[in-house]
């Protein structure tokens, strides 16, 4: 169904304009009318850019992906959830987003897909990371850590992120970069993550010195 925030907005005017109807006489109810037009006449060709802006860029999915119809379907329902949600300006913008993450991942388990796409509007919203950077980075936490997921990826990003890990802006590069040697200490993400935090917090003068020590 459509979830276009403007359709639905423009919807609700065109029930307020009814909800008055039985209360007006003359010529205010042609005014009422009126509005309700304006009000519908809004909401459909808003909701008509909707469905033309999904259709492209799930053909946009589907050929850079290489996805079946109903792989491509499933993740236009992804993205529908995702943007009725208020994450991104356009359903156009969250559908490029899914497809940045499932290229990732590479994984067509939709809950996955929506979390690391919402997790990643929240990371670029406050931090700054670009979307497909976060979905890197949970793929490099998920690959080299047995029995990590996706959720639990994003979960000690943020807590990353919120303990001042990103300090010098290279947390994620970080994470891709000595994730692997972490691993093959024995040590897990959480503990991978604590050391990062507590080299931050002594001062270390970047991140990429922490790891190499």
């Amino acid at each position: 169904g459509l979830q276009d925030k403007e359709f639905h907005k423009a919807l609700g005017g065109a029930k307020g304009a009814l909800s008055g109807l039985g209360k007006l006489a003359g010529g205010t109810i042609a005014g009422a009318f009126t509005a309700l037009g304006g009000a519908m006449s809004t909401g459909i060709g808003m909701g008509v850019t909707h469905v033309v802006n999904a259709e492209e860029s799930l053909r946009k999915l589907q050929a850079s992906l290489g996805l079946t119809r109903q792989e491509t379907e499933k993740l236009g329902n992804v993205a529908e959830d995702i943007f009725a949600k208020a994450y991104g300006e356009s359903i156009g913008e969250v559908t490029d987003s899914v497809r940045q993450v499932q290229s990732a991942l590479q994984t067509m388990n939709e809950e996955s897909i929506k979390a690391v796409t919402e997790g990643a509007y929240v990371f670029r919203d406050l931090y700054g990371y670009e979307i497909n950077e976060t979905a890197w980075a949970v793929k490099n936490l998920t690959s080299n850590f047995e029995g990590l997921s996706e959720t639990d990826a994003l979960d000690i990003l943020a807590k990353g992120f919120q303990e001042g890990a990103d300090y010098s802006g290279e947390l994620l590069d970080t994470i891709k970069e000595y994730a692997p040697q972490f691993s093959a200490m024995g040590l897990s993400a959480e503990q991978m993550m604590g050391i990062l935090v507590a080299g931050a917090q002594n001062g270390a003068w970047n991140l990429d010195k922490v790891g190499d020590a």
